[in-house]
């Protein structure tokens, strides 16, 4: 029996020597109670057991596998080495001659990548290099293959011929040059030109 004031609370068969059933005064929480996270008051009767917290949701460990990039169509192919050749020229008319071939290869091929290399060996020898880019306004006219057509309307206004000593423009191009040329298709899957014709006239 615990006595607490003048009520007389049932317990377990503890004999009354003045001590808690846990060894402390009766007076005061048990110690060793206090220990167990103070679940129950001085003389209190314990509550229901706490149901622990859920556990957090767990986020998916990886990201869904994004879609393939689609593949250029050829037409697109084409246009892109096209600009990227006319690009290249100036460039590697500022490369020592030994070097020009490895910068022109990814864009042109024999008999148009031979017939420039002779073209800018040329202008070297003569004091002139090339300076600007010209700029294409082209549309594929004809995919047959590995053979691609190309007609070009170009603006050749911010490119032309410099002197190598003074790095003066000698020469101009015109804002609307017609081009006609033709890209291969090689092994390796790239387009690449193989000629290129200036009609004369305008666009």
């Amino acid at each position: 029996m615990v006595r607490t004031g003048t009520a007389v609370t049932a317990r377990t068969a503890v004999p009354d020597t003045g001590m808690s059933p846990l060894g402390g005064g009766t007076g005061a929480c048990a110690v060793a109670l206090a220990a167990v996270l103070a679940i129950s008051g001085c003389g209190g009767s314990s509550g229901a057991a706490q149901t622990p917290p859920p556990a957090p949701a767990r986020l998916p460990t990886s990201a869904a596998t994004p879609a393939p990039s689609p593949s250029p169509s050829p037409g697109a192919a084409v246009l892109a080495q096209y600009a990227a050749f006319w690009a290249a020229i100036t460039p590697a008319s500022r490369t020592p001659a030994e070097g020009r071939r490895a910068i022109l290869t990814s864009y042109a091929t024999d008999p148009e990548l031979s017939r420039l290399l002779r073209g800018l060996l040329a202008a070297e020898a003569a004091g002139e290099g090339q300076y600007g880019a010209e700029v294409p306004h082209a549309r594929v006219t004809s995919i047959r293959d590995d053979t691609a057509s190309v007609a070009d309307c170009q603006d050749a206004s911010h490119a032309g011929r410099t002197s190598l000593a003074t790095g003066k423009p000698i020469t101009r191009g015109i804002a609307r040059n017609p081009v006609r040329a033709t890209l291969r298709r090689g092994a390796d899957g790239r387009w690449r030109v193989e000629t290129v014709i200036f009609p004369g006239g305008s666009c």
